[in-house]
């Protein structure tokens, strides 16, 4: 196609079709990219993927830092949201991954510094069994389920595997002391 252009372009009177035909290129598609109404699929993708200019990317980011400092790291779908904010329009429903995945190209990220963390948690413990007189409320708000008699422990297990497949030794969290803020 490129070929074809330059030959256009030392064209006195550009002739499309003859052009097309000498190259095997699609003469309509020749024409306009001739005519610079149309680009490169390369220039296409590169548009839409890159949505944000670097000003804008690093304030997508600074939300982010300042959301996980809080200590609550936005989900896929926020990141979605706080991008179409701040270009005040729409991003594809693939933007938010491949917006990772360029920043992993871009800081040059090994699949070995790359971790997905888990946890679940359990209650541990002998239950004692007893019959209960609940109001509907109650039991509908499911609050009489997540009582417990005193007996249980919640213990919560971590799992954290490599995105080349090495798992670390899982992590067990047991349930320490309450304490006020204020006794320090």
């Amino acid at each position: 196609m490129d070929e074809a252009i330059t030959d256009l372009k030392s064209q006195e009177e550009p002739n499309y079709s003859a052009t097309a035909l000498k190259y095997g290129v699609n003469r309509t598609t020749l024409a306009r990219r001739f005519k610079k109404i149309q680009g490169t699929r390369e220039d296409a993708n590169s548009e839409t993927r890159q949505r944000l200019n670097s000003t804008q990317e690093k304030v997508l980011i600074g939300h982010i830092n300042r959301m996980t400092d809080r200590g609550m790291p936005p989900t896929s779908q926020i990141v979605k949201n706080l991008a179409e904010e701040i270009i005040q329009g729409l991003v594809g429903k693939n933007w938010v991954a491949n917006f990772l995945s360029d920043g992993i190209d871009q800081h040059h990220i090994i699949a070995e510094n790359i971790y997905n963390i888990d946890e679940k948690g359990f209650l541990i413990g002998v239950m004692v069994t007893s019959k209960r007189i609940l109001t509907r409320k109650a039991y509908e708000t499911s609050k009489a389920h997540n009582t417990q008699d005193g007996n249980k422990e919640f213990i919560s297990i971590l799992a954290c595997i490599s995105a080349t497949g090495i798992a670390l030794p899982p992590g067990l969290i047991y349930t320490g002391e309450s304490h006020d803020l204020r006794d320090n």
